[in-house]
């Protein structure tokens, strides 16, 4: 398969494991330049050794999503690494407590919309400009089934990919932005 991302530059949230990883790992493969992005430096450092080990180039940035300060540090090392970033993969996220429907405390609900969603737009926000000048760039977000079909568990888990799934279509419409402005 030729995706055509020789020398694209793709930062993917959440790779130091599970779809994330996979995710970087096809991407360098079809020869992007990936950005193996984790909270814990060993895991993401090997995901991205292994990467390298295989013939692809990957670059490792280690931070919190949900703090400001981390994300905008992380976005500024990952800019800084050979180009901007031309992708991002919105795969970082999960779920957190598994209470049912009648026990969520509105709490965990806006830890989980945290997480998921803000997690996304603090990374997204801070890299649309780059894309804007360059005319060009890819926003993909990673949702669930359970958007679609919530379980009776984890509903803040649920209304967040619900949530990213509707942003879907803001990248939609960012992307006509992106070229006519």
């Amino acid at each position: 398969m030729d995706l055509k991302l020789d020398e694209r530059v793709a930062l993917v949230t959440g790779s130091s494991k599970g779809i994330g990883e996979g995710v970087a790992r096809v991407l360098a493969r079809e020869g992007a330049i990936v950005i193996v992005h984790g909270r814990n430096k060993i895991k993401t450092e090997e995901v991205a050794h292994d990467i390298v080990a295989q013939g692809g180039r990957a670059h490792v940035v280690i931070g919190d999503l949900t703090d400001d300060d981390q994300v905008q540090r992380l976005v500024d090392d990952a800019q800084a690494f050979v180009k901007p970033v031309e992708i991002v993969i919105n795969n970082a996220g999960g779920s957190g407590a598994t209470e049912d429907w009648t026990t969520t405390r509105p709490e965990t609900w806006a830890a989980g919309y945290d997480r998921n969603v803000l997690a996304a737009v603090r990374i997204t926000s801070r890299l649309l400009p780059a894309m804007r000048e360059a005319k060009w760039g890819r926003i993909v977000n990673i949702s669930s089934l359970a958007a679609m079909m919530p379980p009776f568990k984890r509903p803040d888990y649920a209304a967040a990919k619900a949530a990213m799934i509707a942003m879907r279509h803001l990248w939609r419409r960012l992307s006509l932005w992106m070229v006519l402005q």
